[in-house]
């Protein structure tokens, strides 16, 4: 169930805005997205935080956008 992943996010996002203002990622792109997205709707992309992905294993394709995902609305 993806809604438990992304509860799991806003949780994580929570607490770690209590204690860093740099976050580094190492996740797979469809987990870097739901992070990034959930980071978005908790106005966590308003200037005070830095988020890096650190990508070792993808494919140039896939990690030029990682954000993208053809399947979703443009609203997410």
């Amino acid at each position: 169930d993806n809604s438990n992943g992304t509860a799991d996010f806003e949780k994580s996002l929570k607490y770690l805005s209590k204690k860093c203002r740099v976050v580094i990622l190492c996740a797979s792109p469809q987990s870097v997205r739901e992070i990034m997205i959930k980071a978005h709707e908790l106005n966590f992309d308003n200037g005070e935080y830095v988020f890096f992905n650190i990508d070792l294993f993808t494919s140039k394709n896939s990690s030029e956008r990682p954000w993208f995902n053809a399947t979703d609305t443009d609203e997410r």
